[in-house]
């Protein structure tokens, strides 16, 4: 029974890494970037702690109601909804769902990373802390030793059917 438990155990912890690791591995492909909210503006709609994907999309493509992401500084972004365009200037009125009032700068085209595409509730404190330098070192060692453990779980979980039809034939089965 301990080691249907850890069976189970080691499955979940390979999914969470999974689910970690393949918006990692996207972001930048395809035009795709990965980011975490880390403030409540966007609720309902998009809670804190959501990881959230952009794709990079053309001006022209951009309507009201989209929810863009993009950069207030050099390394800080920002996910809002568009509540007006200005397609002479190229500058987008956004503001946040649980804000009362528009953002108080339009944003430039320029500083647009992309378009949500699609968010995930919580997974966003996870890719918050994966992104971090150093951790890649970490992630990589888990992944590894998940790999390992689901190896070694799953030898075990054969070994031990080797022994049941050796038993249900009669035979004493040696494994070594």
């Amino acid at each position: 029974m301990p080691k249907k438990i850890a069976r189970i155990m080691v499955s979940i912890l390979t999914y969470v890494y999974v689910l970690t690791i393949v918006p990692l591995a996207v972001s930048g492909f395809f035009g795709i970037h990965c980011f975490a909210v880390i403030s409540a503006s966007m609720s309902p709609e998009i809670p804190t702690a959501s990881l959230v994907l952009s794709k990079e999309t053309d001006f022209d493509k951009l309507e009201v109601n989209d929810v863009i992401t993009y950069l207030i500084s050099e390394d800080q972004t920002v996910t809002r909804r568009i509540i007006s365009i200005d397609k002479e200037k190229q500058k987008i009125t956004t503001k946040g769902d649980a804000n009362d009032q528009a953002d108080s700068k339009p944003v430039s085209y320029e500083n647009v990373v992309g378009k949500v595409i699609f968010h995930a509730p919580y997974i966003g404190y996870l890719f918050a802390i994966t992104n971090k330098k150093g951790i890649v070192i970490f992630i990589a060692g888990m992944g590894i030793m998940l790999f390992a453990l689901n190896f070694l779980l799953e030898d075990d979980k054969k070994a031990s059917r080797i022994r049941e039809k050796g038993k249900a034939c009669g035979k004493q089965t040696v494994l070594t």
